[in-house]
């Protein structure tokens, strides 16, 4: 929420200047604290831990550290289907590789692939 104050102060302008905070490294402690939640046994196995480390990754505008983080999150949570789901959200072009491993892990997909795709164009 910090984040999110901080960096809608620096967009609107005030008058004729835009307020200048400085970030402080807030970002780099976000990652920090993600970092060590899945260090820790209960974390590493927690679906909704990772979704979070992944939308804020996300949200940063890196897309190859956010799909590494991905990947990350597979290897500890694969029965997670959630987790590619927010994949196909966050990386729709990759939509064919996401469904080939949810076939691969034998995750059910209810949806047709072209039906999927007439879907993420809306």
């Amino acid at each position: 929420m910090r984040k999110n104050l901080i960096e809608s102060v620096q967009r609107e302008p005030t008058g004729d200047v835009y307020a200048m905070i400085p970030e402080i490294g807030l970002t780099n402690r976000i990652k920090v604290l993600f970092e060590h939640a899945i260090q820790t046994e209960s974390g590493a196995h927690c679906p909704l831990l990772w979704r979070l480390y992944i939308c804020f990754m996300v949200s940063l505008g890196d897309k190859a550290k956010s799909k590494g983080v991905f990947y990350r999150a597979l290897q500890n949570c694969p029965w997670a289907k959630v987790l590619y789901m927010d994949a196909i959200e966050y990386f729709p072009d990759e939509l064919q590789e996401f469904l080939d491993l949810m076939a691969e892990k034998e995750l059910r997909v209810r949806v047709p692939i072209e039906e999927l795709e007439l879907l993420l164009e809306d």
